[in-house]
């Protein structure tokens, strides 16, 4: 939740938490900036940051092949370093007093702005979780 608030107040007008936008990938917080797809992964211990470069998103990273145009970390401050984190990973620590604060930038892993039907897709999914949740 912290890390939505921090987004919002960033600018991003859109700030999901746990979207599937690819089958069987999950991003912790999912974002949306001026037609750039933001893939926010938190890490609460070291065990959980070692095992996640093994997760396919990284390789579809490596591939050119993921949706997202950057890509973060966030974790408590200090838990992970800038230079532990993969060439195009950011980093966002969190602060115990619920502030957060860039500590690396990402680089740009999707040239591209989302194409709309990227977005069209996310919009679906978001939708018919939240019909599973609030029957209209």
């Amino acid at each position: 939740e912290i890390v939505c608030k921090y987004l919002r107040g960033q600018g991003h007008w859109a700030v999901i938490p746990n979207v599937y936008i690819v089958r069987g990938v999950e991003i912790d917080v999912f974002s949306i900036k001026a037609r750039n797809v933001i893939d926010v992964e938190v890490k609460i211990s070291r065990g959980d940051f070692a095992r996640d470069i093994r997760k396919r998103k990284h390789r579809m990273i490596k591939r050119g092949k993921y949706p997202a145009n950057f890509f973060y970390y966030a974790c408590p401050a200090g838990l992970i370093q800038p230079s532990e984190c993969t060439k195009y990973a950011g980093l966002l620590w969190i602060y115990r007093d619920g502030t957060v604060r860039r500590k690396k930038e990402p680089k740009r892993i999707q040239r591209r702005p989302q194409r709309d039907k990227v977005l069209l897709r996310v919009t679906q999914k978001l939708d018919k979780r939240y019909r599973k949740l609030s029957p209209v």
